[in-house]
């Protein structure tokens, strides 16, 4: 091999192994999966958790189309955001994106089912999320 080739060789085999090593810590993003309950007799609820950059928790709720809900997070650094998700024809939609605070009430979704999905916008973080929901309709 000339010179020529092994600076070549060895550029590609740098860059691959560089390559390599980014889709590993990209796949290494982990989503969370907690089921958000209410105290008995309550209509709201606290989370408190700690988050790592680029992962997700999943904060599934089982609600009534129509019903209204409050939703904040808060966050030392301000860094942490929150979606909330629901389910039409199988396919999971977001009402609202990357938010800190929302207010609403909630769309018709498959089960009844509803996601709060928090992740930070950098860095780890702890958060805090308040959940309040109205009483459903009967």
């Amino acid at each position: 091999m000339n010179r020529n080739t092994q600076k070549h060789t060895f550029w590609v085999a740098a860059i691959a192994t560089l390559a390599i090593s980014l889709v590993t810590t990209a796949a290494k993003a982990d989503t969370r999966t907690f089921e958000l309950s209410f105290p008995r007799n309550s209509i709201y609820t606290v989370v408190s958790n700690g988050i790592v950059r680029g992962n997700t928790h999943d904060h599934y709720l089982s609600a009534q189309a129509g019903q209204a809900i409050s939703i904040a997070l808060t966050s030392p650094e301000n860094n942490a955001v929150f979606s909330l998700l629901y389910q039409q024809n199988g396919t999971w939609r977001e009402q609202i994106y990357s938010q800190k605070a929302w207010f609403g009430q909630l769309p018709p979704s498959d089960g009844n089912r509803y996601i709060i999905s928090v992740g930070s916008t950098r860095g780890n973080t702890s958060y805090d999320l308040f959940v309040g929901i109205s009483l459903p309709n009967f």
